[in-house]
């Protein structure tokens, strides 16, 4: 059976807590609903995010898209903004060059392109449409208070 030390080596300070104690294990616990095809394919294009696309990366793809946009002129309907297989090659080859790297093909790219606009329309939609909703431009991030968010996330989960 082990004893409580009587004082730390280091500091000569009394132990907190009995060591002698030993903890019970919780059992593992399993989901009670197995998740759909469409979840696993959003928590997918959520974890190839994470590796293949950082702040930085993001910024640069961002602009290369509105450097396209400027190329193009006027002409381009702004509701609903796409690009042709020309422009979408013309973005993979500028990606290359100034992240010089390769894999950020045009379905990717494409892939990655809706997925902002996607949060973009998640994020004007909680700025426009709910009150006490504020913008801290410092930090790049929405501000409201503890219980708007956690009404927020209720109702509208990620």
């Amino acid at each position: 059976m082990r004893k409580m030390a009587s004082e730390c080596i280091t500091c000569k300070t009394p132990p907190t807590k009995d060591l002698s104690k030993k903890r019970k294990r919780q059992p593992l616990s399993v989901p009670s609903e197995v998740p759909s095809e469409e979840s696993c394919a959003r928590m997918d294009d959520e974890l190839a995010d994470m590796g293949m696309w950082g702040y930085n990366t993001t910024s640069t793809f961002i602009n290369i898209l509105l450097d396209e946009v400027k190329k193009e002129g006027q002409t381009s309907s702004k509701i609903d903004r796409n690009f042709t297989a020309k422009q979408w090659h013309s973005i993979e080859v500028e990606m290359e060059k100034r992240l010089r790297r390769r894999g950020y093909t045009v379905k990717k790219l494409q892939g990655k392109f809706v997925r902002l606009k996607k949060g973009y329309r998640a994020f004007r939609e909680l700025k426009d449409n709910e009150t006490g909703v504020g913008w801290d431009p410092e930090t790049e991030t929405v501000t409201m208070s503890d219980i708007q968010w956690k009404l927020y996330i209720q109702v509208s989960p990620p």
